[in-house]
Formats: C-alpha cells, sequence, structure tokens
C-alpha cells in the first residue's frame, strides 16, 4: 500500500513536471508565432511604402516633370530600397527571385540614362531616347511591363 502511494504521487509529480515543460514550449512558440507576424506586418507596410513611392515616381513620370538626372535619382532610391528588403532575407525564393529581376530592370534602366546623359546636347537622338526611356519607366513603374531589349 505504501509503495502504491508512493508510485501515484511519483507519477502526479512526473505528470505536473511534463505540463509545466509542455506549458513553457507553448508559451516559446506563442511568442515567437508573434515574432514572426510582425516581422510579416512590417515587410507588408515596407511593400506599401514601396509601391506609393513608385506610384507617385510614376505619377511624375506622367507630368513630364522630371529631369533624367532626377529620375536617375528616384530609380536609385527605388533600388537601394528594394535591395535593402532583399537583405533582409524574409521572403520565399520566388518572391527573392522577382525581387531581384525588378532590380535588374532598374538597374538596366538607370545605365541606360546614364548613356544619355554622357552624349553631347547637339545629338539629335538624344531628346527623343529621353522621352523613350520615360515613357518605358513610366510603364514598367504603372503596369509592370518589362522594358523592350534595344
Amino acid at each position: 500500500m505504501k509503495k502504491l502511494v508512493i508510485f501515484l504521487i511519483s507519477a502526479i509529480l512526473l505528470s505536473g513536471c511534463a505540463l509545466a515543460d509542455m506549458k513553457a514550449e507553448n508559451d516559446r512558440l506563442d511568442a515567437r508565432i508573434a515574432q514572426k507576424e510582425q516581422q510579416l506586418d512590417n515587410i507588408e507596410q515596407e511593400n506599401i511604402r514601396l509601391e506609393k513611392e513608385k506610384n507617385k515616381l510614376a505619377a511624375k513620370l506622367s507630368l513630364n516633370r522630371l529631369t533624367l538626372d532626377e529620375l536617375n535619382s528616384e530609380i536609385g532610391t527605388l533600388i537601394h530600397e528594394k535591395e535593402r528588403l532583399l537583405t533582409q532575407k524574409k521572403m520565399n525564393n520566388q518572391n527573392v527571385a522577382q525581387l531581384q529581376e525588378e532590380i535588374n530592370i532598374l538597374k538596366g534602366q538607370q545605365n541606360q540614362m546614364t548613356t544619355l546623359s554622357a552624349k553631347p546636347a547637339s545629338d539629335p537622338q538624344k531628346e527623343k531616347q529621353i522621352e523613350q526611356l520615360k515613357e518605358e519607366v513610366k510603364n514598367y513603374l504603372k503596369l509592370g511591363l518589362k522594358p523592350q531589349n534595344r
């Protein structure tokens, strides 16, 4: 009888310890879930901010108020922000690949702007090429249309 009482007390104590461990594990998991939800919310907010910035740039382009240097600077800012988002590494592989492709497209457009800036002002094709590039950038920003390779 004494052994049975000791056994029952031991079983109750062990089950209490197991329950306490399970509760602690659940608390840790709940905290991690809350942290991941906060990270996701931060990424979503960053994406919304970048989308607004992209739309603002597209609106400026629609009004043709940007010079080539201003456009180059704005695209540089977008590239920087997208690269910063890319370094946070909180996206799946498909989103990383898409973001990297966007960065490459923007860098290509930026390189075209640099090439155009280097051309002499007397070049008769320069203004036409600048307007064409602005239109490509606007179409990319508004519609996601990739520029045609020249």
